[in-house]
């Protein structure tokens, strides 16, 4: 509330369900464990309701809406760029 004053907005993106190599390497790590690494994917692409797994241009243009005119009336808010988690589990 004190920056608002200002004019100066404060969101937060939370990213997850990317496609950068630490989520590759997560799942090659289960594979050692006698699990197929694309069975992994396909488990947690299941788990997610849009059946998707975000990249980095999807929190850009978040980042690029909360930035926009667009955008102008948002704060204190925080966005989840994930393809939907909220269901995930530890099924296999």
């Amino acid at each position: 509330m004190e920056l608002g004053p200002h004019k100066i907005r404060v969101n937060a993106i939370c990213p997850e369900a990317s496609r950068p190599a630490h989520r590759h390497c997560d799942r090659t790590r289960r594979a050692g464990a006698g699990v197929d690494a694309e069975s992994v994917r396909r488990v947690y692409l299941e788990q997610t309701s849009l059946e998707i797994f975000v990249d980095a241009e999807d929190i850009a243009n978040m980042a690029l809406f909360l930035c926009s005119d667009l955008g102008a009336t948002i704060s204190g808010r925080h966005f989840g760029v994930d393809g939907h988690t909220e269901s995930l589990s530890n099924k296999q």
